[in-house]
């Protein structure tokens, strides 16, 4: 997924490109593109999600999966960040439903990943938690510690809600291990200042202001 400074002559090759497009897979990927630039380079939310619910509903009348999950994850993406994570969980199970019918563990992962996020925002840490696990066992199987340091990282900040502080600390400390071995500067800042605040909260700042 992309960013693009030229996105005014992106765009309008984009939207060229869809009004000579038939009803097929490429169209489902012009649309979703289209709603990528709006998303990332107009910085213009609800324009994107009304783009990428077009992709979605000509993925379902192809029985295009790809595009369907594309849809989906994109679309909650943006739920996430407007805090709307009611209908991100409601995605996010579409997503998973879809997967597991379809025997694509990736995805199923992905969906497992993105609904423990959810539930989070939502504060039903309990259930945050499982479905994180799950998904990061997988990544760490598949040698993806990227993926798998995100899922930590969240279950860190679930098991700090709950005042269990011994689980949070242990999981945020796999999460920057794995980003420090992976040389992933940048990703490991959240886990660091999360485990920081952790250290904090069981009265443990000597322990928190070298994170910091």
């Amino acid at each position: 997924r992309k960013g693009n400074a030229q996105h005014l002559s992106v765009k309008d090759s984009l939207m060229m490109a869809l009004s000579k497009a038939t009803p097929d897979t490429l169209k489902v990927n012009l649309l979703l593109d289209i709603g990528d630039s709006y998303q990332f380079d107009d910085n213009d939310p609800e324009a994107a999600k009304a783009w990428y619910k077009k992709a979605g509903e000509l993925s379902e009348q192809l029985r295009y999966h790809t595009g369907t999950f594309n849809y989906l994850f994109y679309y909650l993406d943006i739920l996430v960040q407007q805090g709307q994570y009611d209908s991100s969980l409601w995605y996010s199970r579409q997503a998973i439903a879809l997967a597991r019918q379809l025997k694509d563990t990736a995805r199923m992962m992905q969906g497992n990943f993105t609904a423990g996020v959810s539930y989070d925002g939502l504060e039903d840490y309990t259930s945050a938690i499982p479905v994180l696990l799950q998904a990061a066992d997988y990544y760490e199987s598949r040698q993806n510690g990227k993926s798998a340091g995100l899922c930590y990282n969240e279950m860190q900040l679930a098991y700090r809600h709950l005042a269990q502080y011994d689980n949070a600390i242990q999981y945020g400390k796999k999460a920057v291990d794995i980003y420090h071995q992976l040389h992933l500067s940048a990703q490991s800042v959240s886990p660091l200042s999360n485990l920081a605040g952790s250290y904090l909260a069981i009265y443990q700042p000597e322990k928190s202001l070298p994170l910091l």
